[in-house]
């Protein structure tokens, strides 16, 4: 593949998915009212994107208060300030670009359409942080293409791109920051790839604390780099200028909090949601383990990763009815086009070129650095969406289209296309039969965005 071709290519995946972003932002709805049908018809204050309610709070609170909200564990309104815990950096950029328009009513619909839209962009700019993942890491524009669509196109990605959270610039950040990682251990340490590791990491621990799996990973492509000496001195001084910025707001919360990260504060809070304990019972043997963790967790997140929408409440497979018995053929069709492309990155691994290798190392030890972290949160809480999964999409992106690189002999059309068509269609899909899902949810009188 030619670079303007790949460039073109680029450009046409950055503009569908700000097309699917901004259906999904027009057509979730927004602090809406309804049930959650898989949930036994309970009754919710928003069927529309988790956590949006909350975070579109503290956007309000930025532009009304000018100042930060402090959170509260034990709040009796703890279920309009839960994402008052946050770093600030999505929310004052939220707030200004609210604030260009002269809007500051979280309960307005067209707060929240605008709002939205910011995530729309940096959806976009995050497209281009996997493409120079592939083209940086691995010097082949097939696979820089293919994670850029991969990360374009998934429904669940497309989604978030739609909604108000501080995860899709947390996601895009991290991609950066890999993107430049992986630079640093294949081509060489220069002062752009520094600077551009302490703004992006600096940037994403400011976004979300998640973000801190980026240092040990940022440490161990000093570690890779050709002139392993000078590679751990330049990567020292991006942990450290990236911890330096992050730093006013990590003393912030130890003043307040006694936890410069404010984990012990967001854990009180979160007693109340679903634990472990309520699937495994207080004394679980081992049948009980394996079917948490593969029917629970594991058949949960692998599917919302695909996409499940709402308040994980509508599936894929759902035709329309009031019923959460939907078939999951679908689901096993495409992550089984996932599971053979890792089949096939598992092979040509040991046929990788020593800078493939680096790069394969890298995004290898932070998406597992990602999955650990994730399975260790739900070994105490019941939290299986793939969501949380996101921030690691460089990695799977990378393995999958390797992986069927690999397996069709570098045949990109035919590989690309797989990818691509498989992932575009699940959207068409998703778009022909969402709308009816969320008005099934809604209570009598509510309505969605509209563009």
């Amino acid at each position: 593949m030619s670079r303007n071709l790949a460039i073109v290519f680029l450009l046409i995946i950055i503009g569908l998915h700000a097309a699917l972003g901004a259906w999904f932002a027009s057509n979730t709805p927004y602090r809406t009212a309804g049930i959650l049908l898989s949930q036994k018809r309970t009754p919710a204050i928003d069927i529309g994107a988790p956590d949006e309610r909350q975070h579109a709070n503290y956007v309000a609170h930025l532009i009304k208060e000018r100042n930060f909200p402090v959170f509260k564990p034990k709040d009796k309104n703890l279920g309009e300030t839960l994402e008052n815990h946050q770093p600030p950096l999505y929310y004052l950029a939220a707030a200004g670009w609210a604030s260009a328009r002269g809007m500051s009513d979280p309960g307005s619909q067209d707060f929240g359409f605008w709002v939205r839209s910011l995530n729309v962009a940096i959806g976009c700019f995050g497209v281009a942080g996997a493409f120079f993942v592939g083209w940086w890491g691995f010097q082949k524009f097939e696979i820089a293409i293919g994670m850029s669509a991969f990360y374009g196109f998934l429904p669940m990605m497309a989604a978030m791109s739609g909604t108000i959270s501080n995860d899709p610039l947390l996601i895009c950040l991290a991609t950066w920051c890999l993107a430049f990682t992986v630079y640093g251990a294949t081509e060489g340490w220069t002062t752009p790839v520094v600077i551009g590791l302490i703004i992006f990491t600096g940037a994403a621990m400011l976004t979300k604390t998640t973000a801190v799996i980026l240092l040990p990973t940022i440490f161990l492509s000093g570690i890779l780099s050709l002139n392993r000496k000078h590679g751990l001195k330049c990567a020292m001084i991006a942990i450290i200028g990236a911890i330096i910025l992050v730093s006013p707001w990590w003393y912030r919360n130890q003043i307040l909090y006694q936890d410069p990260l404010a984990l012990k504060a967001f854990k009180e809070a979160f007693t109340g949601t679903a634990q472990k304990s309520a699937f495994v019972g207080p004394n679980p043997d081992m049948a009980a383990e394996i079917t948490y963790w593969t029917q629970w967790v594991g058949w949960w997140t692998a599917r919302s990763f695909v996409g499940a929408f709402g308040y994980v409440d509508i599936w894929l497979n759902e035709t329309g009815r009031a019923t959460s018995n939907t078939p999951n053929s679908l689901y096993r069709v495409v992550l089984a086009v996932f599971a053979l492309g890792i089949i096939g990155w598992l092979v040509a691994i040991w046929k990788f070129e020593q800078s493939a290798r680096k790069s394969t190392a890298i995004l290898f030890v932070y998406g597992s650095l990602i999955l650990l972290s994730f399975v260790g949160f739900n070994n105490t809480y019941f939290q299986a969406q793939g969501r949380y999964l996101l921030p690691a999409i460089a990695p799977i992106s990378a393995a999958i289209v390797i992986g069927y690189l690999f397996l069709l002999k570098n045949k990109w059309q035919i590989a690309l296309s797989v990818i691509t068509c498989l992932l575009l269609g699940i959207n068409v899909y998703t778009i022909g039969r969402l709308p009816a899902g969320f008005d099934l949810r809604k209570q009598p009188g509510s309505s969605s965005i509209k563009r």
